[in-house]
């Protein structure tokens, strides 16, 4: 679906800027994760589908975090 949840195998280049003290990601603080709320996923199916892809990159965290802007989304 996304190509940033492609593995790090797939994509040799990936980690090629991460150093050995460089910590792993855990927490991610901007996902749009509820569907329908806003220009995020529509479907629970693809909220999962996208959740299953932070857990493979190591993100142990997710703050799910909508737009809500009258007029524009609910």
């Amino acid at each position: 679906m996304f190509k940033f949840f492609s593995s790090p195998s797939s994509s040799p280049t990936h980690t090629s800027h991460l150093s050995a003290s460089t910590p792993p990601l855990q927490t991610d603080i901007h996902s749009h994760l509820l569907p329908g709320i806003d220009d995020g996923v529509q479907t629970w199916e693809e909220a999962l589908q996208i959740v299953k892809g932070f857990v493979a990159m190591g993100y142990t965290k997710l703050i799910i975090t909508p737009h809500i802007m009258s007029g524009f989304y609910p």
